[in-house]
């Protein structure tokens, strides 16, 4: 099973639909009202912050977003 489907299986409903939302905004290329930030060390990775929750994705070539992994924030994540 992928991280990303397990971490979403642990979610509450509230938070199961705002982190849908949050992937397709991704999806479809639309960065408006998400509180992005580029991380230091990796080109074209960044996060996705809503409330407690991390959402690290990387843009290729294209432009398009490619998931990386979900968590909630903790020491280990930004």
């Amino acid at each position: 099973m992928d991280l990303i489907q397990k971490f979403l299986r642990k979610l509450d409903r509230k938070r199961h639909k705002i982190v849908l939302a949050v992937f397709e905004k991704l999806k479809k290329g639309d960065f408006s009202n998400l509180d992005i930030k580029k991380l230091k060390g990796d080109s074209n990775v960044y996060r996705v912050r809503k409330g407690r929750i991390r959402i690290i994705f990387r843009l290729n070539d294209e432009g398009d977003a490619v998931l990386m992994s979900t968590d909630f924030r903790d020491d280990n994540t930004y």
